[in-house]
């Protein structure tokens, strides 16, 4: 048996909650390759990693997923300006919005 198997019915609520974690990557990749050049594809990794459990299938949530990612990572491309203080806070900001998603996401699955 695959883990997908295993899984519960994903509710809409859940997958609003996925495709928002998805948006707070992307952002996050986007002060990455803002701050250490496009090559740095750190949380890049992260969002394969999440695409591949949560969207196997590549059917609308992947596309959702992926839309919202791209999306994170654009909006931090073009508004990132230098690399000091403003991006450190955001992308704290960033680390925060995500722990709350992924902590949400988590009780939805009753784990602890």
């Amino acid at each position: 048996m695959t883990g997908t198997q295993n899984m519960p019915v994903r509710d809409k609520l859940y997958l609003r909650e996925l495709v928002e974690l998805s948006r707070v990557i992307g952002a996050s990749q986007g002060i990455r390759q803002a701050c250490y050049g496009r090559n740095d594809q750190y949380w890049r990794g992260f969002m394969q990693q999440l695409v591949d459990l949560e969207a196997p299938n590549k059917g609308e949530l992947y596309s959702d997923m992926v839309s919202a990612y791209r999306s994170g990572v654009r909006r931090e491309l073009r508004n990132r300006r230098d690399c000091e203080g403003a991006a450190k806070q955001r992308e704290l900001q960033y680390a925060r919005e995500g722990r709350q998603i992924s902590e949400r996401m988590q009780r939805y699955y009753g784990t602890n």
